[in-house]
C-alpha cells in the first residue's frame, strides 16, 4: 500500500510546475477570519489564499488574464502545504480544524446533463449558504418556493419567472 503522501501527489498534473493551478479549499474558522470556501493558488509546495482579492472563483475567472493575476498576487504566507491539505482531504477521518480541498466550481454557470440550468445554479447557491446543513438547505428551498409562488426547479431559462427568481435571489442576498 502506498503512503498517503504518494497518493496526494497523484492529484497534481505531471506538468504542474509549468501550470497556474487555482482551486478552492474549505478553511476552518480562525480568530482573524470566518471559515468557509476560499479561492487559492495551488503550487506543489504551498497553497496561497487569494480571497482578499477574489472572494469567488468566478470573480477571478472574469478578469482579463486570470492566470497572470493569480501568479502576481501570490506573495503572502501560504495557508498550508499542498501535501497537508491533500492528506486531510483524502483522509478517512478528516481533521475539522484543518483545510480540505473542495470543488473548484462556485458561481460559474456550469450545466450538468439532465439538470436544468436554473435548478443547478440555485442548488449551488443554497448549498453554499447552508454550508452543508440539509435542514438549513430545506428551509431555504421552502422559503424560495413560497416567495416565488412556484417550484423554482420548473423555471424556464429566459422566462419572466426566471427574472423573478433572479430578483428574489438578490433580495434574499443569495
Amino acid at each position: 500500500m502506498k503512503p498517503l503522501l504518494a497518493h496526494s501527489r497523484m492529484l497534481l498534473l505531471e506538468d504542474h510546475n509549468d501550470a497556474t493551478l487555482i482551486g478552492r479549499v474549505w478553511l476552518p474558522a480562525s480568530e482573524s477570519k470566518p471559515g468557509g470556501p476560499t479561492i487559492v493558488h495551488v503550487t506543489a509546495n504551498a497553497i496561497y489564499d487569494l480571497s482578499a482579492d477574489f472572494p469567488t472563483l468566478t470573480d477571478l475567472l472574469n478578469q482579463y488574464a486570470p492566470a497572470d493575476l493569480c501568479r502576481s498576487i501570490t506573495t503572502g504566507n501560504s495557508i498550508a502545504s499542498f501535501d497537508e491539505i491533500a492528506a486531510n482531504t483524502l483522509a478517512l477521518k478528516r481533521d475539522q480544524d484543518k483545510a480540505v480541498f473542495i470543488s473548484p466550481i462556485d458561481l460559474q454557470p456550469v450545466k450538468a446533463c439532465g439538470i436544468t440550468f436554473y435548478e443547478s445554479l440555485v442548488e449551488r447557491i443554497i448549498e453554499e449558504r447552508a454550508e452543508g446543513n440539509p435542514e438549513l438547505a430545506l428551509g431555504i428551498r421552502v422559503n424560495l418556493t413560497e416567495k416565488l409562488g412556484a417550484d423554482f426547479s420548473t423555471v424556464i431559462a429566459g422566462s419572466e419567472q426566471a427574472l423573478e427568481l433572479l430578483e428574489l435571489l438578490k433580495r434574499e442576498n443569495l
